[in-house]
């Protein structure tokens, strides 16, 4: 009689921990939906276009990439609970995010924000080009946008000082191109100047054919060489 209660115990003891190792390996497996948001870290507002991926820590068996397209900058994935996870949000124009989130949700739905740090006027500086049609100087309608980026900067930060720097392609005579980038170079100038830049934070300079984005004998090579591109003075 004994032997069979204890068989018995025994029994619902391995039932029992069977049982609740079932229902924790459940639990650990159940899918939770992050719901995010990437916003700019200074204006906290949204940033409509990023790309998110995400990878299960440690070993990376669980990965994905996703892109936020959205005006609200929203966006979600699924991850699994009870896991730490490491998440990489990138954006043109701002540092790159990485974040080691833990997941240990008691619903199915979490929310997290990702803030990002814009990288800085220099950055933008650099990234902005202006290109031109073959021997002229007009600047195109579609750099306007570009431009008045740029202004609304140096109304910002009303220390800062930049270098237009006017570029052409290389053929042709050498004197004529460093007169076409001279151009060039005061066009972007004026138009600067002209939207409330005062003169003195601006200095432009012509460079021809002499520093090309590439040496290849291509037009789409020569129209990366016809432009204007800016930097930041020290």
């Amino acid at each position: 009689m004994q032997y069979r209660t204890t068989l018995v115990i025994g029994l619902f003891v391995l039932f029992l921990s069977q049982f609740t190792h079932a229902k924790l390996k459940q639990k650990d497996t159940l899918l939770i939906k992050l719901t995010g948001k990437v916003i700019d870290g200074q204006k906290n507002t949204p940033i409509s276009s990023a790309q998110i991926s995400f990878e299960k820590l440690p070993y990376g068996d669980d990965m994905g990439l996703i892109k936020v397209n959205d005006a609200q900058g929203a966006c979600q994935f699924y991850v699994v609970n009870h896991q730490s996870y490491l998440i990489k949000v990138s954006a043109q124009g701002y540092e790159t995010l990485y974040k080691v989130i833990n997941i240990t949700s008691n619903t199915q739905e979490e929310e997290e924000v990702f803030s990002l740090q814009s990288k800085g006027l220099d950055y933008v500086l650099t990234q902005t080009k202006v290109y031109f049609g073959q021997g002229v100087a007009d600047i195109p309608q579609t750099a306007f946008g570009d431009l008045d980026e740029i202004v609304k900067l140096l109304h910002k930060f009303p220390e800062v000082k930049i270098m237009v720097e006017g570029h052409s392609d290389f053929r042709g005579s050498a004197k004529k191109n460093w007169q076409l980038s001279e151009r060039r170079a005061d066009e972007v100038r004026e138009y600067l100047i002209n939207k409330g830049i005062r003169k003195k934070r601006i200095q432009a300079k012509a460079f021809g054919g002499t520093k090309p984005i590439s040496d290849d004998n291509t037009e789409q090579a020569k129209q990366l060489n016809r432009r204007v591109q800016l930097s930041l003075l020290e």
